[in-house]
């Protein structure tokens, strides 16, 4: 949408400012004019409407009557050129004035042949711009009550266009439109203020190079001038109150449109990578929901600068969002729907238009709950467990300090005599009576526990050493969290009875395999039990906390 929201249909686009162009006759069939059909100097015509045209005789070498086509490319005094059928004639001199009515390339060709495919230099990376600015300003306000940030970008990367009418056929047998873009680095910011409900409107209408396609015959070539524009629509919006999202509208698309087998058809491909950032709480009041267009871009292209030829291709960035107190608390869904028609006399010389409105693509964008989530930071660290029994805004979870209270440290200080505890809590939500147990046992003494219990990062003091469950879990976490991926930490769950060994279990954070490790005192002289004489073993130290 690779990576929104312009896309073209463009019909024969071939732009002032062409990077690339290639113009195909694989059947190396020449155009051919109808036998009433003359291609003229653009000097022979003094002056042209949709309706007159004034020829100079002595610049023509066939005398025009009713009924003939005349054909000239756009001159620096008729910027439209002439594609026109005689209705009535008349002669003064050397002068011929005429009625006319606009004639079509069915009409005015026996045979006609165009594989046509470019590159364009104008649109590639260009930016959709408000007065001079290539982003919308801050706090743009596309209505009162709605402000939009960011930018909305898109390329058009290449056009194809083919049209064949086989000699005296009755119709093209093919008519092909086809433009590849993309709508990649677009990021865009919608707030409102409060309730409110508001029509669609036209924002900004700006114009793109007119663009002159070449139909060579007889060696010479013709030249057909196409206008070309975008029309910036938003809204409608429907909303109920306050509201902000920030979304991504990305796509990238090949758009086609063609007369084949004597129908008007529409078959675009699309590649949509549209995304949205979580919502904000605060940037909500209560219950709301909305519905609204932030953009909906509509390229038009018409040739011979005639408005009611116009061939358009609209895309609807349509949005529904809604935030309540039952689960889940915010929903953002997104739609893409395309409209597009043409307006085909100029192509088949039959009078009408073809429409379609076809919805493209729809996805829920962003669908959660408020809260905390793995890796936020809030209460003094880093979310590392959420309660999944607890939602916001009385959700339940754990933090571990932002960084280590210590590389390496002994679990214990030797005591002689050896106290005895048993903090055997494994589970989480043990670590802190495990901490607690611990404390009172050895008071003030330098412990992994005292390092967690003096610790008071964001302002707290209730943090503690976890339990080898608590460990666990920020080990399974330790891509969201900052930790040491091959390190070893403390754990507080240490059991022992006298006389025996007592167990300090420990987490290995390089392979989160739990009791991965177990560190044995002897209450004898405070030395690893396997290892008699080896001072204990020293081990990291991160902190947790409630929240």
């Amino acid at each position: 949408m690779r990576n929104s929201l312009l896309l073209c249909v463009v019909l024969f686009l071939v732009a002032t400012g062409c990077k690339k162009h290639d113009v195909k006759n694989e059947k190396n069939l020449s155009n051919i004019l109808s036998s009433n059909a003359h291609v003229i100097d653009t000097l022979a015509v003094l002056n042209c409407t949709t309706t007159s045209l004034t020829l100079d005789g002595n610049e023509i070498n066939f005398i025009p009557s009713v009924g003939d086509i005349i054909l000239a490319s756009p001159s620096a005094d008729n910027h439209t050129g002439v594609f026109s059928k005689i209705q009535t004639i008349s002669r003064n001199g050397s002068v011929y004035t005429c009625s006319t009515e606009p004639t079509n390339l069915n009409e005015a060709f026996r045979q006609l042949y165009i594989d046509y495919r470019y590159v364009t230099d104008y649109s590639q990376n260009a930016q959709l711009r408000l007065s001079n600015d290539i982003h919308f300003p801050q706090d743009f306000q596309l209505a009162p009550g709605v402000t939009v940030n960011g930018v909305f970008r898109y390329n058009i990367e290449d056009v194809h266009i083919i049209y064949h009418k086989p000699e005296n056929a009755l119709l093209p047998d093919t008519v092909l439109i086809q433009a590849s873009i993309n709508t990649d680095g677009s990021d865009l910011v919608i707030q409102t203020s409060s309730l409110l409900s508001l029509p669609e409107k036209t924002l900004y209408t700006f114009y793109l190079p007119v663009i002159s396609v070449p139909i060579v015959v007889g060696g010479i070539p013709l030249f057909i001038p196409f206008q070309q524009r975008v029309e910036v629509n938003t809204l409608p919006i429907s909303v109920s109150g306050k509201m902000k999202f920030r979304v991504h509208p990305e796509l990238s698309a090949a758009l086609k449109i063609g007369f084949i087998d004597g129908n008007w058809v529409e078959s675009s491909t699309y590649n949509v990578r549209a995304s949205a950032q979580k919502p904000v709480k605060s940037d909500f009041d209560g219950y709301m929901e909305a519905n609204f267009t932030l953009l909906a871009p509509t390229y038009k292209i018409n040739p011979l600068f005639v408005p009611t030829l116009d061939a358009y291709l609209k895309l609807s960035n349509q949005f529904n969002a809604k935030i309540q107190t039952q689960r889940p608390n915010y929903s953002l869904k997104y739609n893409l729907e395309l409209e597009a028609g043409i307006h085909y006399d100029f192509w088949t010389g039959v009078h009408g238009q073809k429409s379609f409105s076809v919805p493209v693509y729809s996805a829920i964008l962003k669908e959660g709950n408020f809260g905390y989530n793995i890796g936020d930071t809030a209460f003094g660290g880093l979310v590392f467990y959420v309660d999944p029994t607890t939602s916001y805004p009385d959700q339940k979870g754990l933090v571990c300090a932002m960084s280590d209270q210590s590389n390496g440290i002994a679990f214990v200080p030797f005591r002689n005599p050896w106290p005895y505890f048993n903090a055997s809590g494994t589970s989480i939500g043990t670590g802190s009576s495990n901490s607690s147990i611990i404390l009172s046992t050895f008071g003030n003494s330098e412990t992994a526990a005292t390092l967690c219990a003096n610790y008071s990062g964001g302002g707290f003091s209730d943090w503690y050493l976890p339990s080898i469950g608590e460990l666990n879990e920020l080990c399974l976490h330790k891509d969201s969290v900052p930790i040491s991926t091959g390190g070893i930490y403390w754990s507080s769950t240490a059991m022992g009875s006298s006389n025996t060994p007592y167990s300090v279990l420990v987490q290995n954070f390089s392979n989160c395999q739990e009791f991965s490790s177990i560190y044995q005192f002897n209450p004898e002289n405070g030395t690893d039990w396997n290892n008699p004489g080896f001072t204990p073993s020293k081990y990291r130290v991160r902190a947790v906390r409630k929240f």
